[in-house]
């Protein structure tokens, strides 16, 4: 019967996260158990195998589009592309320092628009300020209610027969 106790998951994960030069007392003790213990040890292994392979199918496709990028800008260099990027970037700051003057004059001509046009329009119809204060006064009733009108019923638990006392005896 084996009766060695195995590394946890924690362990394992501790154990593949920490940097081989990795020195701590903890680190320590585990290493020197997967020293002791082939099925920690093959564990382990069969932990490590996935992260490997990711790490070398990263480093190959990396690689693979490094060569086609370097490839690709020494057939295609442009002399120019410094220079059209300033001066895109110069346009772009012109029209954004242009565009609150365009706005600035738009809203005048808005605001003319407005005064002009304010004087023609009906004043509000009185009653929908009545219905304003009448809803406005149904909710300040709600609100100052002791019980709230959806709880009225909970109100009573015995339906009004708390006040009628019960003649029947039982038996």
């Amino acid at each position: 019967m084996n009766s060695t106790v195995h590394l946890t998951e924690q362990q394992f994960y501790d154990l593949l996260i920490a940097a081989p030069s990795e020195k701590s007392p903890e680190l320590e003790h585990l290493r020197d158990h997967l020293l002791r213990c082939p099925e920690c040890t093959a564990e382990l292994s069969r932990l490590r195998q996935p992260l490997a392979d990711f790490g070398s199918s990263v480093t190959a496709w990396a690689s693979y589009h490094s060569d086609r990028r370097s490839w690709t800008r020494a057939s295609h260099s442009n002399p120019f592309g410094t220079l059209s990027a300033w001066l895109l970037g110069a346009a772009a700051l012109i029209l954004l320092i242009a565009l609150p003057f365009t706005t600035h004059h738009d809203s005048r001509t808005i605001a003319a628009y407005d005064a002009t046009h304010s004087k023609t329009q009906a004043p509000a119809a009185p009653s929908t300020t009545v219905g304003d204060e009448a809803l406005l006064e149904e909710i300040d009733q709600t609100l100052s209610s002791s019980v709230p009108a959806p709880m009225q019923p909970l109100a009573d638990p015995t339906g009004g027969n708390g006040s009628k006392i019960d003649s029947t005896s039982r038996n």
